[in-house]
C-alpha cells in the first residue's frame, strides 16, 4: 500500500498538485445550488466549494470519487486496472490505524445538536 492515497486531505492535496481541483471562492448557496453545480461537472474534477452561504468557516468537498481516472491516479494505477486492484484489496485487508488526534474529532458537538443548523445539508 505505499504510496497509496489515504485521507481526503490528501486526496484534495493530490488533485489540486495535479490540476484535477477546482475551488470555488464564490458564495453558494447548499440549498439546490452545490448540488447542481456539481452535477454540471459529473465526472470532472473535484470541486471545493469554499464560500457556503449561511456557513462561514465552512468549506464542501465533492466529486471526489467522480471520475474513474482520477480514482486509479489516487492509487497510482489506470483505471483499466482499478477494479483489479479493489477485488486485491478485499482479498488482503489492511489492519486499521489506531489514533488518538483524528481530524474528524477537531470539531465536537455534545449539546443542542441540529444537524441541519451545524451541517449544509439540505432535505
Amino acid at each position: 500500500m505505499k504510496g497509496y492515497i489515504v485521507t481526503a486531505r490528501d486526496c484534495i492535496q493530490f488533485a489540486e498538485q495535479n490540476n484535477m481541483l477546482l475551488k470555488i471562492k464564490k458564495e453558494v448557496d447548499p440549498c439546490y445550488e452545490i448540488a447542481s453545480i456539481t452535477k454540471a461537472f459529473d465526472g470532472g474534477p473535484v470541486l471545493l466549494f469554499e464560500n457556503i452561504k449561511g456557513y462561514p468557516g465552512w468549506k464542501v468537498l465533492a466529486n471526489l470519487m467522480g471520475n474513474r481516472d482520477i480514482i486509479a491516479r489516487y492509487f497510482d494505477t489506470t483505471k483499466e486496472k482499478l477494479s483489479e486492484m479493489f477485488i486485491e484489496s478485499v482479498a488482503s485487508p489492511v489492519a486499521p490505524l489506531i489514533t488518538e488526534d483524528a481530524p474528524c474529532q477537531e470539531n465536537v458537538l455534545d449539546k443542542n445538536i441540529d444537524i441541519l443548523k451545524t451541517l449544509p445539508v439540505w432535505m
